[in-house]
């Protein structure tokens, strides 16, 4: 089957990929059907008329239909475009302000299916609906926000329809097909750790150390260093018998220690399996709950995924720059938050990582500082300093750190 001509915008794009070759069950969205996810998503009902009406018009034209069929199939059943997804234009042509929605119902037509595979591997209704509600968090950014491009937002439609650009489908996506599961405040994603360092527990002592591996280029403060930047040291080879620790905020130790391998039992390393932490933008980050979120992790994740082994949690983001601590309250949730982890540091990039995620702008002169969060972040770029974030690993066996 051809693409039809009206759709022609869309060729050499990823939402062509593949056009035709498939016929899959369809699914599709009627109010019942609409209002079911909608439910399972936290999703406001007096969205339901206007989703209702947007799935009319979209399954009422031949050339849409086809389309939404082909990008529903090939992103949650098929999956042979998972993974274009983060390629795939924020504006369709020729839906125009229908594009937002149009994703948005793709997404919503998965809830249901994400909720039986749930069910079948035992993980409680609350979780799945805790799940499913990272929809309306998406929404809530195209709608209030826009489309993020660059350094920016825009809202190429006025007013923003409700509905999702493609970063927050290809997002939700990952949800929707099993990858993602919100336990409490976190969110979890199976993966490998990627990072180059591992964490060594002392055999006699039971000392636990961030120990960098071979060959990674850190600055003088002990961050790690951009690829068209000079190096002022570059770790050493622990297995050679000196390393480059990390201290407990996070920064590499110029000076190499002696190090024996012997000695040291290797707790994580690059490879390993991990859960990913993420935390939704939908409330604080509350210590508390995310301490409750690790433990039920713990708890669950064997028997709902007893094909998944793990070995730790980690998390790289803008919220791990330990230069937070210098600037927030020691009782913070984010200060305490990175204090009970392991930090390890990241390459440095622009220096402006978080920016669009505290602000919806990069225009520094003219931001708002009405949060003790943002009066830091432009006190200290306005101090000549950068932000670079960070990461983190929360072992298992140090969950007494949680409360």
């Amino acid at each position: 089957m051809a693409l039809p001509d009206r759709l022609s915008a869309l060729t050499g794009t990823p939402l062509a990929t593949g056009w035709g070759l498939h016929e899959d069950e369809r699914v599709v969205l009627d109010a019942e059907v609409i209002a079911d996810a909608a439910e399972w998503s936290s999703l406001d009902p007096e969205l339901i008329p206007f989703l209702t009406e947007a799935a009319r018009k979209i399954q009422d034209d031949v050339d849409f239909d086809l389309l939404y069929h082909h990008v529903r199939e090939g992103l949650l059943v098929r999956r042979d475009l998972f993974d274009l997804r983060s390629s795939f234009p924020n504006v369709i042509e020729p839906l125009g302000d229908l594009s937002g929605p149009f994703y948005l119902l793709v997404a919503l037509s998965g809830v249901l299916a994400m909720c039986t595979d749930h069910k079948k591997r035992g993980i409680p209704d609350s979780i799945s609906r805790l799940t499913a509600r990272d929809i309306r968090v998406w929404i809530n950014e195209y709608t209030s926000r826009g489309i993020p491009a660059d350094d920016r937002f825009h809202r190429p439609f006025d007013p923003m329809p409700v509905g999702l650009h493609a970063r927050g489908l290809a997002w939700i996506s990952r949800s929707l097909i099993g990858q993602i599961l919100r336990v409490e405040r976190l969110q979890f994603i199976h993966a490998p750790f990627r990072p180059p360092f591992t964490i060594r527990r002392h055999r006699e002592t039971g000392d636990v150390r961030v120990v960098a591996e071979a060959g990674v280029d850190f600055d003088r403060a002990g961050w790690g260093c951009n690829e068209d930047e000079a190096a002022e040291f570059t770790s050493r080879d622990p297995e050679a018998g000196e390393a480059t620790l990390i201290t407990e905020n996070g920064h590499a130790i110029e000076n190499a220690t002696p190090f024996d391998v012997a000695h040291w039992e290797t707790l994580v390393g690059p490879g390993d399996p991990i859960l990913e932490i993420h935390i939704p933008e939908d409330g604080p980050m509350d210590f508390a709950r995310c301490g409750a979120s690790f433990r039920q992790a713990v708890d669950a994740y064997s028997t709902w995924y007893p094909d998944r082994p793990f070995k730790a949690f980690a998390c790289s983001s803008w919220l791990l720059d330990p230069q937070f601590q210098d600037y927030l309250s020691p009782s913070s949730n984010l200060v305490r938050f990175q204090r009970a982890s392991r930090l390890f540091p990241s390459t440095k990039g622009r220096g402006r990582s978080g920016l669009l995620r505290i602000f919806q702008s990069s225009d520094l002169p003219n931001l708002p500082r009405d949060t003790s969060m943002r009066r830091a972040y432009l006190d200290h770029l306005e101090a000549g300093a950068g932000w670079y974030g960070g990461g983190c690993i929360v072992l298992p066996s140090e969950l007494d750190r949680w409360p």
